[in-house]
């Protein structure tokens, strides 16, 4: 079984107790995020990895033009379950190293605890920095246990992402990087 089935088939078996598990380790990072950052209303946030939509949940109160993408079924439709009928929530189905959407066309990319899962985050970046508009956001976090902050800064350089911002918090399991999109 190749590294993308094996972590598919894991999440699809955890769906069910994701929420409880990793709640308020990934609030925590969303409110991290936010703090340093602001949505504008009218712009566009895909979430890549967005599994049972804790983000969606924590950005409740926004009506953003929102997309979660994710490559766990059983995730999705815990998502699907419970989308608040009055948002707009795209979700899709798919690979976050073969994104299937047109260039430039989100405000904010998110890919929050989701890079350390595949096989060449390095693509996924890639990937990330197509779809984003230009001078739009591309906001990930990375597990410390995984990555170190080193790691973490040769990695943009490789596609050429330069830091914003690194939030590097001792409340945070992971490091959080956001930058501008320069394409």
């Amino acid at each position: 079984m190749n590294h993308k089935k094996i972590i598919q088939s894991r999440y699809n078996a955890t769906a069910e107790v994701y929420d409880r598990r990793y709640r308020d380790i990934q609030t925590r990072k969303y409110q991290l995020i936010f703090k340093s950052i602001s949505i504008d209303p009218m712009k566009s946030v895909l979430d890549i990895g967005c599994g049972t939509g804790n983000l969606f949940s924590f950005l409740k109160n926004i009506n953003n033009i929102n997309c979660g993408i994710d490559f766990s079924w059983d995730s999705l439709k815990r998502l699907q379950n419970r989308v608040n009928r009055s948002r707009t929530i795209q979700i899709v189905c798919g690979d976050a190293e073969n994104l299937p959407f047109q260039k430039e066309k989100f405000d904010l990319v998110l890919a929050i605890t989701t890079l350390q899962n595949l096989p060449d985050p390095k693509k996924c970046l890639e990937e990330m920095k197509t779809i984003c508009k230009r001078d739009g956001l591309i906001t990930v976090s990375l597990l410390k246990k995984k990555f170190t902050k080193e790691d973490t800064e040769v990695l943009l350089n490789e596609v050429q992402l330069i830091p914003h911002q690194i939030i590097n918090d001792e409340s945070c399991e992971d490091i959080i990087v956001i930058c501008r999109n320069k394409i």
